[in-house]
């Protein structure tokens, strides 16, 4: 009996030691961009997601987005990924959704690229806004 248990302990230790190793996120982790500021949250049940929070602004317009991002490239040697999220819009211009690509570099930046469907998150000067380099800020949750 004792011995069993230790395997189902051994086991349950070493899948949840496996999934935390291929999260890209272990914390929430807080970045900023010369417009906005990029809240990201690890998934609680999928290694391959992370949710995320952005809100950007230019003067006083302001651009805010949030969902789920799909890990779809990912180099653990280098630390490195790509990712993408497909937020659903109301927009005039066609676009059903805004689609947010992020990637990762081996500095721990995070460039975020945007479509033509994401101006429906912003107001009428911030168009853009969400797109840049983010740096990882020296408070993390």
């Amino acid at each position: 009996m004792k011995y069993s248990s230790l395997v189902i302990a051994t086991v349950t230790i070493f899948l949840s030691t496996a999934q935390a190793a291929n999260s890209p996120f272990q914390n929430p982790t807080e970045y900023k961009s010369k417009h906005g500021i990029l809240e990201i949250t690890p998934s609680q049940n999928d290694a391959a997601k992370f949710d995320f929070q952005i809100n950007a602004n230019i003067n006083m317009y302001v651009c805010e987005a949030e969902g789920t991002a799909y890990i779809t490239e990912r180099d653990s040697s280098s630390d490195t990924w790509n990712a993408t999220a497909l937020i659903s819009t109301d927009n005039d211009f066609g676009e059903q959704y805004c689609k947010m690509e992020f990637s990762k570099d081996k500095a721990g930046k995070i460039a975020i690229k945007t479509n033509f469907g994401c101006a429906a998150q912003c107001g009428i000067g911030a168009e853009g806004a969400m797109d840049g380099v983010y740096n990882t800020t020296r408070y993390n949750r």
